[in-house]
């Protein structure tokens, strides 16, 4: 949760999430999971769009769906003319963002005969 921490200052109703997330490394955010064309999470940058917000008492929900790429992973033999060629991916995350600690807790959401829930840890 460090990294995540540090993104969403304390006591910062005005974050930019948006940002936020595209700054995040790759690896701190549950990417590799849902991956339904590749193998790999390419390094390019992700976009992010807003789906839903929701304000709790004590907490927030923001429900983000990320376009990424993902790369098919070869042989990688040194004579393999093939190029690295990279796939569009999509998933839906969902941040749970409390308020008092600005804690934030990253849901994977899979959609499969309606909404299965996923927390994932960000560590």
């Amino acid at each position: 949760m460090s990294a995540l921490r540090t993104v969403f200052p304390q006591h910062n109703r005005h974050f930019k999430t948006k940002q936020a997330l595209k700054d995040l490394p790759h690896h701190e955010l549950p990417l590799q999971q849902p991956l339904q064309q590749s193998s790999q999470v390419s390094d390019e940058p992700i976009q992010v769009m807003f789906l839903d917000a929701v304000e709790f008492i004590g907490y927030n929900k923001v429900r983000v769906g990320v376009f990424y790429s993902g790369i098919i992973a070869g042989c990688n033999c040194a004579d393999d003319p093939t190029p690295v060629d990279t796939v569009s991916e999509y998933c839906t995350l969902e941040l749970v963002i409390d308020r008092c600690s600005a804690e934030v807790e990253v849901l994977l959401i899979v959609m499969f005969y309606g909404c299965l829930r996923f927390p994932l840890s960000a560590e």
